[in-house]
């Protein structure tokens, strides 16, 4: 996402390929992100939400966004749900991008 973002940097054949890469994340299973849910809640997702939809409108590099209604208000919402593991790969990711930047821009 970052390297997608510097078009002062990158070329726009670069930033157009990392473009891509953006949306092109597969998505984490549903029990991981249940999982998820119920660490963050400290109880059953189902009790929070009336209506969790198991595919994501949308995966990243460190989570995923899925339709849901609240229980209770019957309201819609969209939630985010960060990946277990989303701080090392932020990690992994920043190491990276610094060794292609000491190569692409010393």
């Amino acid at each position: 996402q970052i390297g997608a973002g510097m078009t002062n940097t990158f070329s726009e054949a670069w930033t157009e390929k990392l473009r891509e890469l953006e949306d092109a994340v597969p998505p984490q299973p549903l029990e991981v992100v249940m999982q998820t849910l119920r660490e963050e809640f400290g109880k059953d997702p189902m009790e929070v939400f009336e209506y969790f939809e198991e595919t994501p409108l949308g995966s990243a590099s460190i989570g995923q966004v899925h339709r849901a209604r609240l229980a209770g208000s019957h309201e819609p919402c969209c939630v985010k749900v960060q990946y277990p593991d989303s701080q090392r790969m932020f990690r992994e990711d920043m190491r990276t991008i610094r060794s292609f930047m000491e190569l692409a821009a010393p």
